[in-house]
């Protein structure tokens, strides 16, 4: 996850998607708070929030932030932007981005979100 006093998920996102080049920054991070928050506040959701909660050491903020994080990850800009292809998706330019090593200082944070997210989520089982 990332470090300590670290800005929060939302501002790791904003700089890391400009950085990439990604359409509609801000209606994205706003998109992803609304989504991140329901997924917080669902009941339905209890047993992954306190997953990503005991990996966050109780700190709501980093669990809200791992949330985000993967909110952010999949989300398909197409939904709401009319004439987003696939290549305008974050995802799509954040693995272009990291499979060629580039602009490392602009997706580390971000990255921290990301895998910490994903390294809190339970074991699946089939």
């Amino acid at each position: 996850g990332p470090p300590d006093g670290s800005p929060p998920c939302s501002q790791a996102i904003r700089d890391c998607a400009k950085a990439l080049g990604t359409p509609m920054v801000e209606e994205c991070v706003q998109q992803v708070g609304l989504i991140a928050q329901s997924k917080m506040e669902n009941p339905g959701n209890r047993a992954l929030i306190d997953a990503l909660m005991r990996k966050a050491k109780q700190n709501v903020g980093v669990a809200a932030g791992y949330v985000a994080a993967i909110v952010m990850y999949t989300m398909d800009l197409s939904l709401f932007a009319f004439g987003a292809t696939p290549e305008h998706n974050f995802y799509s330019r954040l693995n272009t981005a990291v499979r060629k090593r580039e602009n490392p200082a602009a997706t580390d944070l971000y990255l921290m979100y990301l895998l910490g997210a994903l390294h809190a989520l339970p074991a699946f089982a089939a």
